[in-house]
């Protein structure tokens, strides 16, 4: 089956480093929702959003390397030369296949049992504390899997900062869109755009 362009259905969107900025708004709107805890509904839509939008970023990416012949920088610098390598490579991230999960279950409401992991769940998550003798209570949303429970602002968060040196490396990020991370270092990431 051939693939043909279809960026003229997606907006502005026209490339893998776009979908790394609708990534960053996304998240940045849950986060902040969460934050302020003044709307939990609408942070989840968002962090659902964010999570689909971070799956999908592999796709761009396959159409990037197979638009400009580049594959065989994906398999030099991530192993992976042709789309099923790539969505393979991807699968096996914990980070990045939590994604998947997330995606799929609300694209489709069901997904193939080869892909469910079990044990995956996704929970809103009341933390209470006491500020003085006041007792608080906020929400947070979590991600379990066997072995893990992590919250789901930093699992993208991570997986944000990993799509961004991985377009780096692979040569799709536009210098004007790199964002240093206000919450580490990125002098790796730094080190590609100086040369």
């Amino acid at each position: 089956m051939t693939k043909i362009p279809a960026t003229d259905r997606t907006f502005h969107l026209k490339s893998s480093a776009h979908m790394l900025q609708k990534l960053r708004w996304e998240l940045g709107h849950a986060y902040s929702l969460v934050q302020s805890q003044m709307d939990m509904e609408a942070a989840a839509y968002f962090a659902i959003n964010a999570a689909t939008t971070a799956w999908h970023l592999g796709d761009w990416v396959c159409v990037e390397l197979s638009e400009n012949d580049a594959w065989s920088i994906a398999k030099e610098k991530l192993d992976a030369g042709n789309e099923q390598e790539l969505t393979s490579f991807l699968r096996k991230d914990p980070l990045l296949y939590s994604c998947h999960q997330i995606a799929t279950a609300f694209k489709h409401r069901a997904m193939l049992e080869r892909h469910r992991i079990d044990g995956f769940m996704t929970v809103d998550s009341p933390i209470e504390f006491l500020v003085g003798e006041e007792p608080h209570s906020v929400t947070t949303f979590r991600v379990i899997f066997p072995g893990a429970d992590i919250d789901l602002m930093a699992l993208l968060h991570s997986v944000e900062r990993w799509w961004q040196m991985t377009l780096a490396v692979l040569g799709l990020l536009p210098v004007e869109f790199f964002e240093p991370d206000q919450n580490a270092s990125d002098t790796d990431a730094i080190e590609i755009f100086a040369g």
